[in-house]
């Protein structure tokens, strides 16, 4: 399989995940909390943006793509865990059958756009960074899910990836982050024939 072959079963997982990203039906939110992050309450805007970006997943799937399995966790007074599966039974010239690609991620809301850029820049050394017209294909959520979440757009977008060490033919995986403002996106991500 080739370098460029990998690349591409990549994105096509990143635009998986990416598309996930808006409010879900299937969360599992702690103690049934509501979804804000405002004082008295116990659920962060991570969950938030959490469910927003597998809403905004599920919402914009191609035919021949579905997520039969999904869940939103909170983690913490300020992050949650996002994980599910993109099944997409379209034959390729890679899989006859397609592929299913499992993603679980983090994301996090930090107190300030610097102290995410901080982190960002912490976890994203070694990654191919993806500019805003690269992040257009992957199905990264350009603001979107923030805009959704926060109520105004994000100022700043910065996105990177990786492909894993151990992919093979049979499977292909590698790990992404994204930060929009205050919020960072990281996690991995595995594709393997249908």
């Amino acid at each position: 399989m080739t370098k460029i072959t990998l690349k591409i079963v990549l994105m096509l997982g990143v635009l998986a995940v990416l598309i996930v990203s808006v409010a879900g039906c299937t969360s599992n939110v702690a103690n049934n909390a509501t979804s804000s992050n405002t004082p008295g309450t116990n659920t962060p805007m991570a969950v938030t943006y959490a469910n927003n970006y597998l809403t905004h997943l599920k919402s914009t799937l191609e035919p021949n793509n579905t997520i039969p399995s999904s869940n939103v966790v909170q983690n913490g007074s300020d992050a949650a865990q996002l994980t599910f599966t993109l099944k997409n039974t379209t034959p390729n010239s890679i899989w006859a059958n397609g592929t299913a690609t499992t993603m679980a991620f983090n994301i996090k809301q930090f107190p300030s756009v610097d102290a995410a850029t901080a982190f960002y820049n912490s976890q994203s050394f070694g990654y191919t960074i993806m500019t805003n017209d690269s992040l257009k294909g992957t199905g990264v959520p350009q603001g979107v899910v923030y805009a959704q979440t926060m109520g105004h757009n994000a100022t700043l977008i910065h996105g990177a990836s990786k492909i894993g060490s151990g992919s093979s033919f049979l499977q292909v995986t590698g790990s992404m982050i994204v930060q929009q403002d205050e919020f960072v996106v990281w996690g991995d991500i595995s594709a393997m024939p249908v």
